[in-house]
């Protein structure tokens, strides 16, 4: 047997020995395709790319990632990309056919979607990664850290019609939920997304009328800001001012609120629901403000 081919019934196959240690992961000793062909030297040029694809599946089975799929897709793209001849790339689309059919078996909907990313009707959320840290002024450091929070994020969202705005909220809410991460650093996480999806609209990619990154609904004001924000209580005078305000427009019902307000300490709400009282005061009823402070 030659590298990687083997010849049997006329027809030649590619193989990939699997290591021992992941035959139980697999199912299976070998990888073993065929390559639809009696010529060796066509064999060959057809068996590379499956290889290659075989080898990523082996090594992302050994280090646990669970990107494979995407591997898959941008092997095949570069593939279809390279193919220089008619023959070359109806091969390479079958085989791409043959792969998005093993993934549709094991998950309804992924393997058209595999598909239809490779002949590029869908577009891969991080295609666009290496153009647009190009056009940024930043150190390599936070390059760096910019491209694994997209590749990351791309892991989930894998082409660009996938990333809605229910969708990466839930996303978020997943990851301060079972993920254990901080607001601030979600917020730190999604101003990147925001600046690559920017990046996106000015090359015209997505549309710039669709925001599925904004007004998720996340707040991100620190704890002293809260406490500005909180509702100031009107002083005495801003009261008794208020009252005058109301009786000058002749607004009865305000000042009775005002004066109950005053007396009471009672909330709106609560003052609202006394309409008996209210009732007793226009019938002539008066409240006699009583002295706290007077001896008994």
């Amino acid at each position: 047997m030659t590298k990687n081919i083997l010849k049997q019934h006329l027809k030649w196959y590619a193989v990939l020995e699997i290591p021992k240690d992941l035959r139980g992961h697999f199912g299976k000793a070998r990888f073993k395709e065929t390559l639809k062909t009696d010529s060796e030297a066509i064999a060959r040029r057809r068996a590379a790319p499956l290889i290659a694809t075989w080898k990523g599946k082996i090594e992302a089975a050994r280090t646990g990632t669970d990107d494979s799929v995407l591997q898959d897709i941008k092997f095949w793209q570069h593939a279809l990309s390279t193919t220089t001849t008619e023959d070359e790339e109806t091969i390479i689309r079958d085989f791409a056919v043959e792969a998005a059919e093993k993934l549709e078996l094991q998950e309804e909907g992924a393997g058209v979607r595999m598909y239809k990313t490779i002949i590029g009707e869908l577009i891969p959320t991080d295609q666009y990664i290496d153009e647009w840290l190009a056009s940024l002024s930043d150190t390599s450091k936070t390059k760096d850290m910019k491209r694994r929070e997209v590749e990351r994020f791309a892991v989930v969202f894998p082409t660009l019609d996938t990333i809605t705005k229910k969708a990466v909220k839930r996303w978020c809410v997943g990851l301060m939920g079972e993920g254990g991460l901080k607001l601030k650093t979600i917020t730190k996480n999604l101003s990147f997304l925001r600046s690559y999806w920017s990046y996106l609209e000015s090359v015209e990619v997505v549309s710039d009328e669709y925001e599925p990154l904004h007004n998720l609904g996340f707040s991100t004001k620190s704890s002293k800001a809260s406490k500005q924000d909180e509702t100031v209580p009107f002083s005495a005078g801003d009261v008794v001012k208020l009252r005058a305000e109301a009786e000058k427009k002749k607004d009865t019902k305000l000042v009775d609120l005002i004066t109950l307000a005053m007396w009471s300490g009672a909330r709106i709400e609560e003052l609202c629901s006394l309409t008996e009282a209210l009732d007793q005061m226009k019938g002539g009823n008066t409240w006699e403000p009583v002295d706290y402070h007077s001896d008994f």
